[in-house]
């Protein structure tokens, strides 16, 4: 979307220093004698195609004499290079008229990309310099259908084609040995061709990449290459399973006959269900609960079935499994209400052998309590509800990027939003019904690791109320292992909370 800006110069200011203002609307200068004033459209940054570009249009009025001028006048045609000045009786409020002006830019015959500069002044002032880029002629690719090539277990050749009106230059960048080599194209100018040689291939499948560079040394394109072999291929080289998993997995690629079996038979604590399979298949292993205070260990041995010469594949995967830890608990009295802060006029009042009171107040004024916390889950036990009561938890993170949690005594539910610049508008689910505020609920909310980001499980006394995860798209700033800003409170009614619990995330170190 173009911006639409506007400079005041008032040579009356200068003493205090020029002045500019940004905006749609236009502003009404502080000062409208002895002065210019200078207005304009116009983006701080145009793109340009290298051929065939769009005019750049730009709007000027000023109540002094203006120009408009490239620093390379020879890259472009402007159709108004000067103006008249205004009357500044219209132009202080936004009157009188504007000269529109389309500036052309030549096509860029040359390989690089280009900048140029245009000065918007009036008076001598200049109140604009817009940055114009354009890009340069060069081109260079590779035809999708030949950025992943297969090449056959024999010895054999293939080869790439490369279009292009520049020097380029190919070279071997990922391989483990030296199966493969470049036989024709480590360098090369304008359309070609690189071809590469492959010795037989008599065990596992293997994997190189060639890589094609333009005339700065700049990665064009990757051409990944497979050789058939033997496959055997685990998508992780390690299975972790929670201390109360039922059941784990884990999913191998491969191309053959292949077997399953514990390396260790006394370890017990795991049964594979299935031991042998044809092609790709997913490994399931039951697990027992983990009732001990350490982390779990064994191995699994995956084998291909030998051949005629006696090759075979085997790959050892490590199974773990986590304990169960121990909740923190924390009562909210005194103590504990001093590692808080109250922020909403309002604060709570500790009830001696009962827990810290939470009301809403007059006009704006709540009683809500904040705090930086660490990561890990938490367990929030409330009680004596009004009838009326509206519980708020909020989880927030950087960037204005919140999870939040309501119970709802008029509603009878829970509510559950999330809040952050990746969703507009919030999501917001009703997940839970039933709410009854005559008797006590524990609010759970607990993180697990999603690669780099969090499964969050919602739960009310115990029962799941609903289950999300984070990601680039949702919450992103909330990752495995960030602290949390957090809010409780209540903004309606009132509610007492005795303690909450915290447990710390697992480490698998």
């Amino acid at each position: 979307m173009k911006k639409l800006a506007y400079i005041i110069l008032a040579v009356s200011a200068l003493a205090l220093g020029l002045t500019a203002c940004e905006s749609r609307k236009e502003q009404v200068p502080a000062a409208t004698n002895e002065g210019v004033e200078l207005r304009y459209r116009a983006n701080d940054i145009y793109e340009l195609t290298a051929k065939n570009a769009e005019p750049i249009v730009i709007v000027v009025k000023s109540t002094k004499p203006w120009t408009v001028r490239s620093y390379n006048p020879d890259w472009c045609m402007i159709d108004h290079e000067s103006g008249e000045a205004q009357p500044d009786s219209l132009v202080h409020v936004g009157k009188g008229e504007n000269t529109t002006i389309r500036i052309q830019y030549y096509d860029n015959t040359q390989l690089d990309d280009r900048t140029d500069y245009i000065e918007i002044a009036s008076d001598g002032w200049v109140g604009k310099k817009v940055t114009v880029n354009q890009k340069g002629s060069a081109y260079i690719s590779v035809p999708d259908e030949e950025l992943n090539i297969f090449l056959p277990k024999a010895a054999s050749e293939a080869v790439f084609h490369v279009t292009s009106n520049q020097p380029w230059s190919a070279a071997i960048t990922q391989i483990e040995g030296d199966w493969l080599s470049i036989t024709e194209g480590e360098t090369g100018e304008g359309d070609g061709v690189v071809k590469v040689s492959a010795l037989e291939n008599t065990a596992e499948m293997r994997y190189a990449t060639v890589t094609l560079y333009d005339r700065h040394e700049k990665v064009v394109a990757n051409i990944n290459y497979t050789q058939d072999g033997v496959q055997l291929e685990p998508e992780f080289t390690e299975i972790r399973a929670q201390w109360n998993a039922a059941e784990a997995s884990l999913a191998v690629a491969a191309n053959t006959k292949w077997t399953v079996t514990k390396k260790d038979e006394a370890d017990d604590w795991f049964t594979i269900q299935t031991a042998s399979f044809t092609g790709s298949g997913v490994i399931k292993l039951t697990m027992q609960q983990n009732d001990t205070k350490f982390i779990r260990s064994s191995s699994i041995i995956l084998a291909t079935e030998a051949d005629g010469d006696g090759f075979q594949v085997k790959r050892e995967i490590l199974v773990r499994q986590a304990y169960a830890t121990t909740p923190i608990r924390y009562n909210m009295d005194p103590t504990e209400m001093a590692e808080w802060k109250s922020d909403k006029n309002l604060d709570p009042v500790y009830q001696d052998g009962v827990g810290m009171y939470f009301e809403k107040g007059t006009g704006d004024a709540y009683a809500r309590l904040n705090r930086s916390m660490p990561a890990g889950s938490y367990a929030f036990h409330w009680k004596n509800f009004s009838a009326d009561v509206e519980v708020r938890h909020w989880f927030c993170y950087s960037g204005g990027q919140e999870i939040k949690l309501y119970f709802y005594g008029s509603s009878l539910n829970l509510d559950f939003s999330v809040s952050a610049p990746e969703e507009k508008p919030a999501k917001t689910y009703g997940v839970t019904d039933g709410f009854d505020p005559a008797v006590d609920h524990t609010l759970s909310v607990d993180f697990a690791q999603d690669g780099e980001y969090c499964a969050i499980t919602v739960s009310v006394d115990g029962v799941m109320a609903y289950k999300f995860n984070t990601g680039p798209n949702s919450v992103s700033n909330c990752k495995w292992g960030a602290g949390i800003n957090m809010y409780l409170g209540v903004d309606k009614g009132s509610a007492v909370m005795d303690w909450y619990e915290y447990t710390p995330p697992f480490s698998w170190d």
